[in-house]
């Protein structure tokens, strides 16, 4: 198998170093009330940066249909191997960014 398709097999998973940089801005203090604690958040922004910013830059979530939203979440869900509750956590995160300010 060459490398190429073994990449493709894997997906980005451990290929990359996290980059913070290309993660969601940060949200003002409060932000998230009442869906998520300040702490919440943090961990949620931690998580975001180690499964996702290792392969592509912050998309962000209110430029897609729900529909559109919910089917990529679903496949990056996936590709990044995420346990069911580092789904919802990532889920009710960036659900936050969804919201008109």
């Amino acid at each position: 198998m060459t490398v190429g398709v073994l990449l493709a097999v894997t997906g980005c998973a451990g290929s990359r170093q996290p980059n913070a940089a290309a993660a969601p801005p940060p949200l003002p203090p409060g932000g998230g009330a009442p869906l998520l604690t300040n702490e919440q958040i943090a961990a949620a922004r931690k998580l975001y940066i180690a499964k996702c910013t290792a392969c592509h830059k912050y998309y962000p979530p209110a430029d897609y249909s729900a529909t559109d939203w919910e089917t990529w979440m679903r496949k990056m869900s996936r590709k990044a191997r995420l346990k069911p509750p580092e789904d919802q956590t990532l889920r009710e995160y960036l659900s936050l960014y969804r919201q008109s300010p």
